[in-house]
């Protein structure tokens, strides 16, 4: 079933994922949220005979015991933990690339923009104008494209993006080595988040459809491995939102890239700024644990880059065996 037919198990409103164990919506996830973390007690004031519209819109205590009912447990992440000197920096970085990712993923589930700008174009601060998604039905190309350009956005808001010492060319590199890597890994992160087993779009369809084995150069081995291989390691190690977004930030600052001195000195910098977050946070969050968790997270850029690979490849066949398929201007800058 669709994305867009699923409903919120509490209110009945859309829902696009699970949150504390139980398909729901945003606004019924963070009023959970704040109920546990902030330690409400709300009672019914008739006694839990309110209607179920008053259950889900005005009634907190009704609401939080329907959230109850549904099957929804809290179990706190590293946002919740006790605050101490050492946290607060990893949290400060974390609030903002939870925020930025936030953002990208309802773009992802409610817009969409029918401009064709170059990457370059983007970079002069030609941002694509975003429209709210309502019955337009989307490709998979589509989807692709917004994927990618979402992506870009997230990396663009970055404060560091805005350094005087980074020049258009150099993030023009730095994006064409990493944005279509982080849509693979968002689409990744968004299906287990849903409790999915495989890349899917945001409305519920395969992302490389069985209609790609008509090309005899693709095989079902290959179509699956492309699916499923970076979802199955995420899903193996429990990858956790914060995780992902740090690891997101790590491989996009790569200091190896052909970008000029000065460039090389601020990505270089940031990318340890991240990754020390990253073992900070392991260690916070772990214990004795946290430098083999650390270890374990760094072994998912190799599937990543492995999966970009196989995404990289399979494109290029497809052009090739579809001549007449037109792409966005900057997926054909990226890929």
């Amino acid at each position: 079933m669709e994305n867009s037919f699923r409903k919120c198990v509490i209110c009945e409103r859309p829902a696009f994922s699970h949150n504390y164990g139980v398909l729901s919506c945003d606004a019924c996830k963070m009023f959970f949220r704040r109920v546990v973390t902030l330690n409400r007690d709300y009672k019914c004031k008739k006694d839990g005979l309110c209607t179920l519209k008053e259950k889900t819109t005005t009634c907190k205590g009704c609401r939080y015991k329907l959230c109850q009912d549904s099957g929804m447990t809290f179990q706190p992440n590293f946002m919740d933990l006790k605050d101490n000197d050492q946290k607060m920096d990893v949290t400060n970085v974390l609030g903002v690339l939870l925020f930025l990712d936030a953002r990208r993923s309802k773009q992802m589930k409610t817009q969409f923009t029918d401009e064709n700008f170059s990457l370059v174009q983007v970079l002069e601060n030609r941002r694509m104008k975003l429209k709210t998604r309502r019955s337009q039905i989307l490709t998979n190309h589509d989807w692709s494209f917004f994927g990618i350009y979402t992506s870009i956005e997230f990396f663009m808001s970055l404060d560091f993006m805005a350094d005087e010492h980074l020049q258009t060319r150099d993030k023009e590199i730095l994006l064409t080595s990493f944005c279509v890597k982080a849509s693979l890994f968002a689409s990744a992160m968004r299906a287990v988040k849903e409790k999915r087993d495989k890349l899917m779009t945001v409305d519920g369809k395969d992302v490389y459809p069985d209609e790609i084995l008509k090309f005899k150069q693709f095989s079902l081995e290959f179509l699956k491995r492309i699916r499923s291989l970076l979802v199955a390691k995420m899903i193996e190690l429990r990858l956790t939102i914060e995780e992902f977004v740090l690891c997101n930030v790590i491989l996009f600052c790569n200091p190896a890239l052909l970008i000029t001195g000065a460039a090389q000195d601020v990505i270089s910098r940031q990318q340890n700024i991240y990754t020390s977050a990253l073992l900070e946070y392991c260690n916070l969050v772990y214990g004795k644990n946290g430098p083999s968790r650390f270890t374990d997270l760094l072994s998912l850029f190799h599937v990543i880059n492995k999966n970009f690979e196989d995404v990289q490849a399979m494109t290029v066949i497809f052009k090739l065996c579809s001549p007449q398929t037109i792409y966005r201007r900057i997926v054909t800058d990226v890929i």
